[in-house]
């Protein structure tokens, strides 16, 4: 299964400044400041490769995206905003 959603935040992430790539430029920085501790917004970043899906599939979705975004941690009956992460990247270009 392709990996399409990195999570970053409270001092740890997913992805790193070499995955530029899938990540983008904003992305993988973001990455590597939560992985040296700097304090980033919990957030996730969503991959150039689902861009890329979408425009060669009809402008759909890869189906195993929703699950990974539906279980990130940060959605929370508790918080007072609807499902809007604090930080989301996304990398598209056409």
């Amino acid at each position: 299964m392709t990996k399409y959603v990195y999570f970053l935040g409270d001092g740890k992430a997913d992805g790193k400044a070499g995955l530029n790539d899938i990540l983008g430029g904003k992305g993988a920085n973001l990455a590597e400041m939560s992985n040296m501790g700097i304090p980033v917004p919990p957030g996730f970043t969503i991959t150039t490769e689902v861009c890329s899906f979408y425009f060669a599939h009809d402008k759909t979705y890869p189906e195993d995206l929703r699950s990974p975004v539906d279980r990130w941690p940060h959605w929370s009956a508790a918080d007072s905003h609807s499902k809007v992460p604090l930080l989301c990247s996304r990398t598209c270009t056409i």
